[in-house]
């Protein structure tokens, strides 16, 4: 899961720097459609990134899950589970030295916009999310 954050992270972080001049809004909506060209994006074991979209003052990553490979989203709605890729991906995100991760922090503080890691299962449907608020960045 950590190489995919530093995928995503690196893909939005790419983009965010080249476009500077922007508002920090305008910098998201542009990073997330040079994103969305790239979607799908099959990031292994089942998984794919399948969009980002903006919701509200939200940035959403959808996953989708390829469960007749064996995973189940319901793993990623186990507290446990939820506590400790949040803790890393607020670990990612403070790392100023993280070039990756840096110019998307900063866009999120002054956009005022939170992280939603949203899991869908395939065929189930079910559901999960996992949120990183920006006062947490």
């Amino acid at each position: 899961m950590k190489k995919l954050t530093v995928l995503l992270l690196s893909i939005v972080g790419a983009v965010a720097m080249m476009t500077s001049c922007l508002t920090p809004e305008q910098q998201i909506e542009k990073a997330i459609k040079k994103v969305n060209k790239e979607c799908p994006m099959d990031v292994g074991n089942g998984m794919t990134i399948a969009s980002l979209t903006i919701e509200d003052n939200n940035i959403v990553y959808l996953f989708e899950i390829d469960e007749t490979q064996g995973m189940s989203v319901q793993i990623f709605n186990m507290p446990e589970v939820k506590d400790a890729m949040k803790k890393t991906l607020v670990e990612q995100y403070l790392n100023e030295d993280n070039k990756d991760t840096a110019p998307l922090t900063k866009l999120c503080k002054e956009a005022d916009y939170n992280l939603v890691f949203r899991f869908a299962g395939k065929p189930s449907g079910d559901e999960a999310e996992i949120v990183v608020n920006a006062d947490e960045l």
